[in-house]
């Protein structure tokens, strides 16, 4: 609820302007808007950009997405191991659209040329993989799983980790996620 300010006796009082919004579980779009048909899930709330005859959708955690359909999956802190030495164990999880729950990111900051390896559970205990990325842009596959890929950007010291999208795998030959049994 909002309230007015009050005057206080013998003491300066500075007004500024309260603007109230009341937010309901229901809305109410003017006829033509995109909000209208209720594309967001999940509790996601919905902005009517008309100016681009668009929306956007705001999706709250764990939610994302264009429709707030996307979840993402949990990967706890040590899932890939406990920090021992010099290298630190990262969980980087996926949405539930993707082949892959996880993939464990292994910092060694004293390796080259990416500073970094990927391991499938652990990073202690699983052999670690690191991608083969020659001068021109290399797109492969991930040793311990075929749910997904790297790519490695030219001119670049990244490589990036891919998922192959739920129910495909990744076909080295055509260098794409294909279907799963096909």
């Amino acid at each position: 609820m909002c309230e007015h300010n009050k005057q206080v006796k013998n003491k300066i009082v500075f007004s500024f302007e309260v603007i109230c919004i009341v937010l309901a579980n229901t809305s109410v779009f003017p006829i033509g808007s995109r909000c209208a048909s209720h594309p967001c899930q999940n509790g996601g709330a919905c902005y009517d950009y008309r100016s681009v005859d668009g929306y956007l959708c705001s999706c709250p955690a764990p939610y994302k997405g264009l429709h707030c359909h996307v979840h993402d999956k949990s990967c706890p802190d040590y899932q890939c191991g406990d920090r021992k030495g010099k290298i630190l164990p990262v969980c980087k999880p996926f949405t539930n659209d993707m082949a892959l729950d996880y993939i464990c990111l292994c910092y060694d900051w004293n390796r080259r040329p990416f500073g970094f390896s990927f391991a499938a559970n652990n990073c202690y205990t699983d052999e670690l993989f690191d991608p083969s990325c020659e001068r021109e842009t290399g797109v492969g596959a991930i040793p311990f799983t075929n749910k997904g890929f790297y790519i490695c950007p030219w001119i670049s010291e990244r490589v990036f980790i891919k998922s192959c999208p739920l129910h495909h795998v990744w076909n080295g030959t055509q260098k794409e996620c294909v279907l799963e049994n096909n």
